[in-house]
């Protein structure tokens, strides 16, 4: 970066996004979505229900709008994605 003149603002930025990035990013992730493929059906979704559905239960909009039923699905449709210190998450589609 020193090579090509990059300011030290942008520099520091790219350290701290690189050291955040290599600390946290592990084959855990590869290790849980290996473990959870291996499990049948009924095992893998209860739990589902016990490690993410009681997290949407306590929010007061899921547990006061929606069904159980209507959880359980919202549950088995959740992706999970990591963000990193900084970044913003934006619908391009919002009207």
């Amino acid at each position: 970066m020193n090579r090509h003149a990059v300011n030290f603002e942008l520099q520091s930025r790219v350290r701290k996004y690189l050291e955040y990035t290599l600390w946290n990013e592990s084959k855990s992730e590869e290790e849980e979505n290996s473990i959870l493929n291996k499990l049948n059906k009924t095992l893998k979704q209860e739990l589902l229900m016990e490690s993410l559905g009681k997290h949407l239960k306590d929010i007061p909009f899921f547990k006061n709008n929606f069904s159980q039923t209507t959880i359980q699905k919202i549950v088995f449709s959740l992706r999970k994605i990591q963000l990193n210190p900084e970044e913003f998450v934006i619908n391009v589609n919002y009207v």
